[in-house]
């Protein structure tokens, strides 16, 4: 499933996602086509930005090719979104110091009177001020 809520704002969660069947695109293809539309540009416009041929964004687009991650940041740069990993249950492994800063987000949430939940729109490895 492919979430945009106002809470999320510009971030975009794609989880409880089965493999993609045989012959169709992962959601991911599919939403790299659904947001470069939405913005109004043209393939040949879109891949010049990324620095990518046509052909390559439009395998993408397809699900053709998958992009590896260090060019699927690329091309969600590009869109105006992040590549970034959080954790989806409580059983995932954090790392200390990103349990640290966990902490120290939802102590400063609770501080300000926010709600305090996943930081979906911070990214687990941001610094926060307390």
């Amino acid at each position: 499933m492919i979430t945009h809520t106002p809470e999320t704002r510009s971030s975009i969660i794609i989880g409880n996602t089965p493999a993609p069947e045989p012959g169709r695109p992962h959601p991911i293809c599919r939403l790299i086509r659904q947001l470069r539309e939405a913005r109004g540009e043209a393939l040949a416009q879109f891949a010049a930005r990324t620095g990518f041929s046509a052909v390559v964004v439009g395998a993408y687009e397809r699900g053709d090719r998958m992009p590896p991650v260090a060019k699927l940041d690329i091309v969600l740069r590009a869109l105006g979104y992040e590549l970034y990993a959080r954790p989806r249950t409580e059983t995932a492994v954090i790392p200390d110091a990103d349990l640290a800063k966990l902490l120290m987000h939802a102590a400063h949430r609770l501080a300000t009177g926010t709600a305090v939940d996943t930081p979906v729109n911070t990214p687990v490895n941001a610094d926060v001020e307390a």
